[in-house]
This record gives structure tokens, C-alpha cells and sequence, in this order.
């Protein structure tokens, strides 16, 4: 009988955690992998050396970071400010993970709240390792755009912060950590709850 509430119980509990069981792997390799290039050398950040699957995941993942990064130039360009044209790109790649999490919340969906917890420490971790090489500008830049066209330099210039580049970048990272620490723990507080319809006849 006990073996049996035993496998009544854990069904659902493994169901409950299977998401953040997937997600742990990526979180743990892509955050130790960004800290090593924060801490020791930063062109770690734009080398994709992950193992096979997880270094097509990664793949993906930046290739829509970059879309929308770029596209955040753009959009907010409409505005006609040197400054929120250069912040838009990564303010984009913020709002479009942020964008999904208010509507996962809103409709109650716990596996998009998840996933966009996971997408947005993503982002704030990619954002950590532009802001820090804002002093010294090695990344290299899309397009082979000089040096010149470096966002977070640029931003760091005109706010007078360009010495504050590393700890800005630390600043994003560990934001992007408890972005991951929050879609992997989402199922200790949120649970999944059915609703019965009750049909009461009281005539």
C-alpha cells in the first residue's frame, strides 16, 4: 500500500519538476562558461565550445538574441536619440523575454513562466559580458563593425560610468543567475491546480 501512495506522489512531483530537471544542465553550463569569460578572459563569451546538443541550443538561443538586439537598434531609432537608439539593442533583448514572462503570469501558464525566466537570465548574462568589455572593446562586433560602433562603450562614454564596465557587467550576470535561480525553483511555490465544475441543483 505504501509503495503504492509512493508512486501516486511521485508522478506528479517529477511532472512538476521536469522542466527545471532539462533546464538545470544549460543553466549550469552556460552561467559557469559567461563567469569564466567575465573573470579570466572574455572571448570566452563568444566561443560556442559546448557539447554537441547543447552547443546547438546555445546556438539558437543567440541567434534570436542577436535578432533581437539588432532589431531593438532599429525600433527604438524612431525616437531620434543617439543614446536610446544605442540602448535599445539590449533593452530589446530584455523586453522580449519580460514581454513573454507577464504573459505566461497572466494566463497562468507555468511552463512559459519558467522558460522565460530561463530566456531572460540568458539575456541579462549575454548583456554582462557587452557591458564589461566596454573598457577594452575585444568582443568582435557583428558585421565587422569597428570599434567605434561598441554599444555599451558608447553608453558607458556619455554616461561618464566607462570605469564602472566591470562591475556593471558583474551586476548583469548575477541579475541573469537569479533569473535562472527563479525558473528552476518556480515549481517549490507555484503548483498546478485542477478545477472541478460543480453542477450544484439546489431547486
Amino acid at each position: 500500500m505504501k509503495q503504492a501512495e509512493f508512486k501516486n506522489k511521485l508522478g506528479p512531483l517529477l511532472k512538476r519538476w521536469a522542466l527545471s530537471f532539462v533546464l538545470l544542465p544549460f543553466v549550469l553550463l552556460y552561467a559557469i562558461h559567461m563567469y569564466k569569460a567575465l573573470s579570466y578572459n572574455i572571448f570566452m563569451a563568444v566561443d560556442n565550445n559546448y557539447p554537441a546538443f547543447f552547443s546547438f541550443v546555445f546556438f539558437i538561443l543567440k541567434s534570436l538574441t542577436t535578432l533581437f538586439h539588432e532589431g531593438g537598434h532599429g525600433i527604438f531609432g524612431i525616437f531620434g536619440s543617439r543614446f536610446v537608439t544605442i540602448a535599445g539593442g539590449s533593452f530589446m533583448q530584455l523586453l522580449i523575454p519580460a514581454l513573454c514572462l507577464g504573459y505566461g503570469y497572466l494566463n497562468d501558464k507555468r511552463w512559459i513562466i519558467q522558460l522565460s525566466w530561463f530566456y531572460l537570465g540568458y539575456n541579462f548574462i549575454d548583456v554582462a559580458a557587452y557591458a564589461a568589455d566596454a573598457g577594452a572593446r575585444a568582443l568582435p562586433l557583428i558585421g565587422g563593425l569597428g570599434k567605434s560602433a561598441h554599444d555599451w562603450h558608447n553608453l558607458l562614454v556619455m554616461t561618464g560610468g566607462l570605469q564602472y564596465d566591470a562591475f556593471i557587467g558583474y551586476l548583469f550576470f548575477w541579475t541573469g543567475c537569479a533569473c535562472f535561480a527563479l525558473a528552476l525553483l518556480l515549481p517549490a511555490w507555484r503548483r498546478d491546480y485542477r478545477y472541478a465544475d460543480l453542477d450544484l441543483n439546489l431547486s
